[in-house]
């Protein structure tokens, strides 16, 4: 021990602690437009699809229960799944950088 560093026989040759970063980069796991990715419009579509739907969905499953069948807990985990997705594109949508246009 050195001046209250530790030496040892590590080495961190790439990665965000190579570059100076201390501790985890959280935004990591995000993609960005640098990544390969799908045009907005498609995003876009995607989430009123999925949104709007599985809240549509959702809401038919209250509907059916009453009857007591297992329809209408299949329909709202479909349901809450793709309202959950539509969300999550809208964040995705939210962190594209989009082309200034002339």
């Amino acid at each position: 021990m050195m001046n209250g560093h530790l030496r040892g026989s590590f080495s961190v040759a790439s990665g965000p602690l190579a570059a100076g970063k201390r501790g985890l980069d959280y935004d990591a796991w995000l993609p960005t437009a640098d990544a390969p990715s799908m045009k907005p419009s498609t995003i876009e579509t995607l989430v009123w699809v999925l949104l709007y739907g599985g809240l549509l969905i959702l809401s038919l499953s209250v509907f059916i229960e009453p009857g007591g069948s297992g329809l209408a807990v299949v329909l709202r985990w479909l349901g809450g799944v793709a309202a959950v997705a539509g969300v999550l594109l809208i964040v995705l949508r939210s962190r594209m950088k989009t082309a200034d246009k002339p």
